[in-house]
């Protein structure tokens, strides 16, 4: 519920010594003390008590406190109990009401020999800016008074040069807000209002981040949960800019209390800019314990375990930030716990991330490809092979996925599903130098083969050739390059000198018309072959026309042609 001014009430115009405020008078609302549990008539006490020493204190043209009537007359005509002890932002739409300048928060707890009583001093028109006073230990609600009202009056005699510190500020004048906030300290020396000025003057004026960060830490060590001083400080660390600079600011701010909700985005930023999780894990395990569950702290922690390669806890951490964020279950996470548990040796966690991933994002091809290299490291070929193909359904173009699946198939030894798979692909718009790119693998290997088969027996070799040269032929008519002509120039060649050398012995016309057939595959396949490797293309060509007239006369004198009359020559 909020504060209104729905038919609010007059103002009571004395204070108790009969005098009226002027219209320059500042005027300070005491609201009831928060208390823990029931014991709500503790927080009323020390608040009427505090009133009355005040005004007992204080002219009413020095200072005019609020009457507790006026306050409850506001409080019950906006739907608020009498006495309501208010949140900070309901103070503070209570004192704009009111016509406050001031605002004296307090709160309230019983102990063994009395009671304590924590205070700050707010300024009505910005109740970030904010002058914790001592803490006092009383024997009732008056002795509490009393000594809170020293601590308020020592307060209240910087006022005045802090507001013309202010003023300077405002007029861009850093040299003249310095020194007024350096007044308002000489009156005061515990003045965090002064020090807050003089912290912004010194930052706006560049003084440079040493002296921003004295006044900074100064702040902190009286309001701990300061935001300006934590930003400033943590703004001036990042401007000197080492990794011994970020790690103090980052220990600086939780040492010294709760981090602002407003200064941790900045704060997360030097954590995860340290670069040493080693010093970073202990404050987010801190700031954690103050806010479990937030999404922010969630992330910077997995991150950190990921960096230090614990890579348990960082799997872990990673499933504690999707159950607080669910929008942190995206694509680039998945990815990540993949590659932690792939690290850890879990290949099957691996493809349990992957699965996940495509589960979600089903229209994704990385994923796709992503989950079957996880299926193919945990032994599952077919798996693998069915994933990379979808994710090549989806994206033609995807890194690496024609290659994998052709590779996949050659290993699940499945050449004819390669080349049938591969015809399909390229009909459907795939790249054809990938897909060559991702057979020739197979060429390769029926290559070697072959070449593996020199000084064996003739039948071998020729019939391992004619393997090389079959298959390098398929793949050509796929997907043409100049690396596959060389195989097929090679292996044609290699297939017609061992039939041309093995003539003297078959005395066979087959082998004399292979050698042809053979040699005029090669000496067509070649030239193309040329551009991918010019050398090894000649030397093979020079051979060919070397020994080719040799060919002619062997199948005259081997292969009889039959005439149209039937007599045979």
């Amino acid at each position: 519920m909020a504060i209104t001014a729905v038919s609010g009430p007059r103002l009571a115009r004395a204070q108790t010594r009969g005098q009226q405020p002027g219209a320059e008078t500042p005027r300070i609302l005491i609201a009831t003390c928060h208390t823990q549990g029931a014991n709500t008539n503790l927080g009323v006490d020390v608040a009427e008590a505090l009133r009355n020493r005040v005004q007992s204190e204080n002219s009413a043209r020095q200072l005019y406190v609020l009457s507790r009537n006026d306050i409850n007359n506001y409080l019950t005509s906006s739907g608020y109990k009498a006495d309501s002890a208010l949140s900070v932002s309901d103070l503070k739409e209570l004192a704009k009401l009111m016509r406050a300048d001031e605002i004296l928060d307090c709160t309230g707890a019983k102990t063994a020999n009395g009671l304590r009583v924590d205070s700050r001093l707010l300024l009505a028109r910005d109740v970030s800016l904010a002058q914790p006073l001592a803490s006092v230990d009383a024997r009732d609600a008056g002795d509490a008074a009393k000594r809170i009202e020293h601590e308020l009056s020592d307060a209240r005699k910087a006022l005045p040069d802090y507001r013309k510190c202010e003023t300077a500020l405002r007029d861009q004048k850093w040299a003249e807000a310095a020194a007024a906030a350096r007044a308002g300290l000489a009156k005061d020396a515990n003045s965090t209002l002064s020090q807050l000025c003089l912290m912004s003057a010194y930052q706006y004026g560049k003084s440079g981040a040493d002296s921003v960060l004295r006044v900074a830490e100064l702040i902190m060590k009286s309001d701990s949960t300061n935001a300006l001083a934590m930003r400033n400080a943590v703004d001036a660390y990042m401007a000197k800019g080492t990794a011994a600079d970020s790690a103090k600011a980052v220990q600086t701010m939780v040492r010294l209390g709760r981090v602002d909700p407003t200064v941790r985005p900045s704060l997360l930023t030097l954590l995860g800019a340290m670069n040493k999780p080693e010093l970073a894990m202990p404050m987010v395990n801190e700031m954690l314990q103050d806010n479990p569950g937030d999404p922010q702290l969630l992330r910077m922690r997995f991150l950190l375990l990921a960096s230090a390669k614990d890579y348990k806890k960082a799997l872990q951490a990673g499933e504690d930030w999707m159950k607080a964020d669910t929008a942190a279950a995206n694509a680039d996470l998945y990815t990540r716990l993949v590659a932690i548990a792939s690290a850890d040796s879990q290949p099957q966690l691996a493809s349990q991330y992957a699965a996940r991933a495509v589960q979600k994002f089903p229209a994704k091809a990385d994923l796709y490809m992503l989950y079957a290299q996880t299926l193919r490291k945990s032994g599952q070929l077919q798996q693998s092979l069915d994933a990379a193909k979808r994710a090549v359904e989806i994206d033609p173009k995807v890194e690496n996925g024609i290659p994998f699946v052709l590779v996949t198939y050659s290993d699940l030894k499945q050449p004819d599903s390669a080349f049938a798979w591969a015809r399909r692909a390229v009909a459907g718009g795939a790249d054809k130098n990938a897909v060559g790119q991702g057979l020739l693998p197979v060429v390769g290997v029926a290559v070697k083969a072959a070449q593996d088969t020199t000084g064996k027996d003739a039948a071998q070799t020729r019939q391992a050739w004619m393997n090389a040269y079959q298959l390098s032929s398929t793949v050509d008519s796929i997907a043409p390059s100049p690396q596959l002509k060389l195989f097929v120039g090679l292996s044609s060649f290699q297939v017609g000198l061992n039939a041309l050398q093995n003539l003297n012995k078959s005395r066979s016309c087959a082998d004399a018309q292979l050698a042809d057939d053979m040699w005029s595959a090669s000496q067509i396949a070649l030239p193309q072959a040329a551009v991918y490797d010019k050398n090894t293309a000649s030397q093979l060509m020079g051979a060919i026309q070397q020994y080719y007239p040799n060919i002619a006369p062997a199948k005259k004198a081997l292969c009889k042609t039959t005439t149209r009359s039937g007599t045979k020559h």
